[in-house]
C-alpha cells in the first residue's frame, strides 16, 4: 500500500505468493491505482506479509519519488 501524508491510499496492490528463498518483489510503475503518475515527494508505503499459519506482520517505511 502507498498512502500520502493525509493517510489517502493511493495505489494498493494484493498478491499470494510462495518463494523457497523467502523473498518477494513486485513491480511498480510509480503511479496511482487510478493510472496517475505520482509527484516528486515523500510518501508512506505499508507492506503486509501472511504466512501460511495466519500469522501476519507489517512495517511501514517513508518512500521518497524524484522526478526529473
Amino acid at each position: 500500500e502507498v498512502f500520502d501524508f493525509s493517510g489517502r491510499t493511493l495505489w494498493l496492490h494484493t498478491e499470494q505468493a510462495s518463494t523457497p528463498d523467502n523473498s518477494y518483489s513486485t513491480d511498480w510503475n510509480l503511479c496511482a491505482s487510478s493510472g496517475q503518475p505520482l509527484s516528486s515527494g515523500i510518501y508512506l508505503y505499508r507492506v503486509t506479509v501472511t504466512s501460511a499459519s495466519g500469522k501476519s506482520t507489517s512495517r511501514t517505511h517513508k518512500l521518497t519519488i524524484l522526478r526529473q
